[in-house]
Formats: C-alpha cells, structure tokens, sequence
C-alpha cells in the first residue's frame, strides 16, 4: 500500500502593509524577521487628487528597513497588478517597510502588500 502525505507549504510569517502615498511613507510598524528568503506580495495604481485612475503610470520603490547598512529595495510599476517580487534571504531582525513614489506624472500612488517568510 502506497500513502501520499499532501504537502502544503505556507509562509511561516506574514504580515500587511497599505500606503496612499504623494511622495514617501516611513513605517513604524515593526516586523520581526528571520534569517530566510523573504518576498513581498505588492501592488498598486497611479492616480490624481480628485480620485480618479491616472493612465500615466508611476513607480514605487518598497524597501526593508533594519538600518542603513541592512536595508533591501525593488521597484515596480504602479499600474493596477499585483506581483510577487524577493528579497532573497535577509539578516534576521527588526525592519521596518518603507515606500517611496518614485517618478511619474500621477499625484500618488496606493497600494497594499504583504511580507512573507
């Protein structure tokens, strides 16, 4: 007789993070992390004052913060889709999850993510 275990594989830590942001947001919440790849699920759209969509996309730069030697960034495009982008693995740690806008002709940028480990 054969047996199958099913396997599932889920992060061992999760947690969110939201931002309407026009230039920057710092983070104060904290986030205790381990020594292992770490990802972020993100995404967000580009949009004016009055609320509405703007077709001229922006890019954001996430970035894990620990200190200003241990700090990790991508960046990626504002533009309504939500995408799984690594940070490979970090240094164990407190951090902090800071955005930042970072071009475009848009006003803000808001969005969510989640870290996962």
């Amino acid at each position: 007789m054969l047996s199958v275990i099913p396997l599932s594989f889920t992060a061992a830590y999760r947690d969110s993070y939201s931002f309407d942001i026009a230039t920057k947001v710092t983070g104060t919440k904290v986030h205790k992390l381990a020594n292992k790849t770490t990802t972020s699920y993100t995404g967000g759209d580009t949009y004016w004052y009055s609320g509405s969509v703007s077709f001229q996309k922006s890019d954001y730069k996430v970035e894990l913060y620990k200190s200003w030697l241990t700090n990790y960034r991508f960046t990626k495009s504002a533009n309504g889709y939500y995408a799984t982008k690594s940070w490979g693995v970090v240094a164990a740690g407190d951090y902090t999850v800071n955005v930042t806008k970072t071009g475009g002709e848009s006003d803000k940028v808001i969005g969510s993510g989640s870290i996962d480990q």
